[in-house]
């Protein structure tokens, strides 16, 4: 776990988006925060050691939580890690990206937990899920 850089936590990321979350590896307490989305911890990090040492961690070879070397690797690379039904404290930046928004001025919640934001500078509609 030592070699996970960031750039290996966002391939993991990536990969994820791309296929899924793999059945049994849902996170159970807590989640990792990117984009305004939620991922399992345990598993970006065992994709991230794949990405840096071409092998995957099984998640019964380390803990996560609280105080763990998995947690603080993320923490110290950047990513916000909350506990499952918290309050996402802040969702998106400032720019012109996407997931970037300039003057938001409405939100939008949908039945499928989507969020729609409209950003007058940006003149856009932007969905986040």
């Amino acid at each position: 776990m030592n070699t996970i850089t960031k750039s290996h936590i966002l391939s993991a990321i990536k990969e994820i988006d791309e296929q899924g979350i793999r059945n049994g590896r849902h996170s159970n307490t807590y989640d990792l925060i990117y984009d305004g989305k939620p991922y399992p911890p345990k598993l970006v990090i065992s994709i991230a050691n794949r990405y840096a040492t071409g092998t995957e961690l099984d998640s019964n070879e380390f803990y996560g939580g609280p105080n763990k070397p998995a947690f603080d690797l993320l923490l110290k690379e950047g990513f916000e890690i909350i506990k499952k039904g918290e309050r996402i404290s802040k969702i998106g930046k400032l720019g012109n990206g996407a997931g970037e928004f300039f003057v938001p001025n409405g939100l939008f919640l949908a039945e499928d937990g989507s969020i729609f934001v409209t950003d007058t500078i940006n003149q856009r509609i932007q969905i986040l899920n």
